[in-house]
């Protein structure tokens, strides 16, 4: 009888594995979402470091470096380094590396942190995404290999939340939520 018992254990845990398989191969990745927030004890950032050369040299061809007053344009490269602090991450994709980068004084905001998703494949760095807020969360569903991201921002007016999606050329935003703040 306790033979027939542990087989029937046995021959369950076999057939179940695969359903188990199956089910965890749709749209939601079994990601646990991770979050960024330097004003939360820098939570998410505590481990973060400077950026490598080819992630620093993609950061410096955006638009954000591009718009920067002529004072900033002139710090040394490794002043430049110092200004970001990043972390590797699982973004989906086994077959790169995938970091968030934080910016740090003068790569921030008048009220909000300014954050990029840098992906570096063969070699090559290049940033998916710059967004902007007080917090950045990658979210445990993924479309087209990558995971979704969520950046939200706060003042004493209102609160703001946008989700970004991966398209399979790049990260748009897919919904915008702003409320107001009652006085």
């Amino acid at each position: 009888m306790r033979h027939a018992v542990i087989a029937s254990v046995i021959l369950v845990g076999i057939v179940s594995t695969p359903i188990c398989v199956v089910a965890q191969s749709g749209a939601k990745s079994g990601l646990s979402p991770i979050v960024f927030s330097p004003d939360d004890g820098n939570r998410g950032l505590k481990n973060a470091g400077p950026p490598s050369d080819e992630v620093l040299d993609a950061l410096l061809k955006k638009v954000e470096a591009d718009d920067l007053d002529s004072e900033v344009k002139t710090l040394s490269p490794e002043q430049m380094r110092a200004s970001f602090e990043v972390v590797r991450v699982p973004l989906g994709q086994t077959t790169e590396k995938d970091y968030v980068v934080h910016g740090k004084p003068p790569m921030i905001g008048a009220d909000c942190e300014w954050f990029w998703i840098v992906r570096v494949r063969r070699g090559k760095a290049e940033v998916m995404l710059f967004a902007n807020g007080l917090a950045l969360e990658l979210r445990g569903r993924v479309a087209h290999g990558y995971r979704d991201i969520d950046v939200s921002w706060a003042s004493a007016a209102s609160v703001s939340d946008r989700l970004y999606r991966y398209d399979g050329s790049a990260y748009k935003v897919v919904r915008e939520h702003t409320e107001r703040q009652k006085p």
